[in-house]
């Protein structure tokens, strides 16, 4: 059949196709949808195409219908899974926590080879993808994307439990998103993360799936779905202050560990957290003071040992050469005098409790040690922050404009956009994450700059797998390969001012690409 122009669908999506790779994504959506009218909407790659179309341009909600159309009509159609899985993934669209996890296996389980991108250090897609199966941050959970202090916070309560935990079992209350869970199964012989939100332990039952001795289960604080006396060591993390159920807690936790079990459990300190900075989380239902906390510990466990856990600033002295060095010597003082000890920080801003029946046990337990992340650097240009942007109880939004540059060589390029210029959600940092992709066509596009004030203050690899990309310039090698993604730390910058983000390509050629006009307020 062929349309009033005399053309015939196939014609359409030749015509549809090619308007798509030049960008003009609203002809091209409107050849596909004649196309597909044209063959009786029989045509699984037609409803492929517009879907790939519709994603280009935003429409996410009418993408998925369409590729899940063309799946419809053609379940062996693995290309069609994989793209519906990454729109589902990217743009957090899918009504359920494991929707895209799903589409994504079936292609590749009808396509194998869709396994086989990869990225530096030999990343598979497979592996990737499921490092990067992320759960919306709402400030209720946290989730292990989100950087800056949340992330020390947290991630250093689950490190220091791995020795503690070693061949027991553990039960995490409130585990969330699961990645506590998942640290703490690296040496536990057995780990059930507990959370009353269903979505959260579908997502994590699908995240983790493949570690055996980790299972996630739908249960309360006062109502734990676990049998009496089971249970070696129990971790509470952050869980506390979100309920004002604090005996019927204590009651339920008390009745699943075993008579010589040990409990972590922190709780932030309302005095530090919130009176003095004047603070509300809305999230949070009943915060404790220090003998509220402790009275509470003390009813149920006749040992009980608390800590006081805060960010600090502190110089490292450290062997580059290889070395299995597990602790510091510690100096402390001033210019009058400076001493080898530790002088305890004041103002904790969260407690962290061992609590057991058994003092030995609670004596042998230390907790006092430091959690480091090789990639953060708080001075890393020289210069202490400025006007406290590093305060945990300050907020900031960044206001972003993104401004095109104009292309002195437009034989440079095969294409780029920059598709995210938006901060980093949480309300403790100034970041701003940058996501995008750029194909060079004189020479290969290898390293993003983000340059203010002529200095570059990021630098980062275009090595992120972009099968749209690929699609759409399928005859550019490394074209999957096009994407790009980092974080921008504003806040060692200026109040506002304007980035540069700059293409550095293989014959050490650069182009301009795009300008970010930032204000933070």
């Amino acid at each position: 059949m062929r349309s009033s122009q005399g053309m015939s669908a196939g014609e359409l999506l030749r015509q549809a196709n090619q308007l798509k790779r030049s960008g003009k994504l609203d002809e091209a959506i409107v050849k596909y949808r004649q196309a597909i009218k044209l063959s009786g909407s029989c045509s699984y790659i037609l409803y492929y195409e517009l879907g790939d179309g519709l994603a280009k341009k935003g429409l996410f909600d009418e993408a998925i219908l369409s590729f899940k159309k063309s799946i419809e009509l053609n379940p062996n159609s693995a290309l069609s899974y994989y793209r519906l899985s990454e729109v589902l993934l990217t743009y957090n669209k899918f009504s359920s926590s494991s929707e895209y996890y799903e589409y994504y296996q079936k292609a590749i389980h009808l396509n194998p080879n869709l396994s086989n991108y990869s990225k530096k250090m030999n990343k598979l897609v497979y592996s990737d993808l499921k490092d990067n199966l992320d759960m919306k941050f709402t400030g209720e959970r946290y989730v292990p994307h989100i950087q800056g202090q949340i992330r020390y916070e947290h991630l250093h309560r689950y490190g220091l439990c791995l020795e503690i935990v070693r061949g027991k079992s553990v039960l995490d209350i409130a585990s969330g998103e699961g990645y506590g869970s998942a640290i703490l199964s690296q040496t536990a012989s057995s780990v059930v993360g507990v959370d009353i939100d269903i979505s959260s332990i579908e997502f994590a039952q699908q995240k983790y799936q493949y570690q055996s001795n980790l299972k996630f289960l739908v249960g309360g604080c006062d109502s734990i779905p676990l049998v009496s006396e089971s249970i070696d060591v129990v971790v509470s993390f952050e869980t506390i202050e979100h309920h004002d159920k604090h005996e019927e807690m204590m009651k339920e936790i008390k009745r699943v560990i075993k008579n010589d079990g040990i409990l972590i459990i922190s709780s932030p300190n309302r005095l530090v957290y919130s009176d003095f900075p004047n603070y509300h989380n809305h999230f949070h239902v009943k915060e404790l003071y220090y003998d509220e906390f402790t009275e509470l510990l003390n009813k149920y466990f006749s040992c009980t040992k608390i800590y006081g856990q805060r960010m600090a600033t502190g110089s490292f002295i450290y062997s580059l050469h290889e070395s299995n060095l597990q602790s510091f010597n510690c100096y402390s003082g001033d210019s009058q005098l400076i001493s080898k000890q530790f002088f305890p920080l004041y103002n904790p801003v969260y407690f962290i409790a061992v609590c057991s029946n058994n003092y030995a046990i609670t004596k042998d337990i230390v907790l006092d040690s430091l959690y480091l992340d090789r990639k953060d650097d708080l001075f890393n240009h020289g210069s202490a922050p400025k006007n406290n942007q590093w305060s945990e109880t300050n907020k900031y939004t960044i206001n972003t404009t993104i401004i095109s540059c104009s292309q002195d060589d437009p034989e440079a390029l095969w294409g780029f956009n920059l598709e995210q210029a938006a901060q980093v959600n949480t309300s403790n940092t100034v970041e701003l994450m940058l996501k995008g992709w750029v194909l060079g066509k004189k020479s290969k596009v290898e390293v993003i700059e983000i340059i203010h004030n002529h200095v570059v203050v990021k630098q980062t690899f275009v090595d992120f797998r972009r099968i749209d990309v690929a699609e759409a310039y399928s005859h550019v090698p490394d074209a999957d390969m096009s994407g790009f993604e980092t974080i921008v730390n504003i806040g060692e910058l200026v109040a506002e001012g304007e980035l540069l983000i700059q293409a550095v390509c293989a014959d050490k050629s650069c182009v301009p690409l795009s300008k970010i006009q930032f204000h933070v307020g």
